[in-house]
This record gives C-alpha cells, sequence and structure tokens, in this order.
C-alpha cells in the first residue's frame, strides 16, 4: 500500500480543492443563468400588470351645439345693451 505521507496528502487535499472550485464555478455559472431568466420573467410580468391596470379608454365623442352669428357677436355679460 502506499504510504500516506505529508507531500501526497498535500496533493490530494489541492486535488480536493480545485474539483470544489470547478464545482463552484460551474454551480454559479447556472446560478447566472438562472437570475437572467428570472429578470426577463419579471420584467414581462410587470409589463404586463402596467398594461393591464392601465384600462384603455375609447375616445369620447362630443357634440358641439352650432353658435349663431349673433352669440359671437353679443357675447358680453350684459347682455345686448348698447352705450
Amino acid at each position: 500500500m502506499i504510504a500516506l505521507n505529508q507531500n501526497y496528502v498535500v496533493i490530494i487535499v489541492a486535488l480536493v480543492v480545485l474539483l470544489f472550485c470547478y464545482y463552484l464555478f460551474r454551480e454559479t455559472k447556472r446560478t447566472q443563468s438562472d437570475v437572467k431568466s428570472l429578470q426577463n420573467f419579471t420584467g414581462k410580468m410587470i409589463s404586463h400588470i402596467e398594461a393591464s391596470a392601465r384600462p384603455q379608454q375609447a375616445p369620447v365623442k362630443q357634440m358641439v351645439a352650432k353658435e349663431s352669428v349673433d352669440d359671437e357677436v353679443n357675447d358680453t355679460p350684459e347682455g345686448n345693451k348698447e352705450d
């Protein structure tokens, strides 16, 4: 069997640390893509909620009464007084 001296233990520990760092790097990349997809989803939800919060109203048609020429000329508060 192999004798475990200090050099072998250091090599084994270094390999374990490297494997752990690789695992963390891979998980970080996976989490980063998950966060980006969550941000996209959240943005779509916010725009959907904002669109549904503001009801679309049809323009209101107002009928305007035609004024006669006399009303336009005599628009003083006193009426048809002549000075």
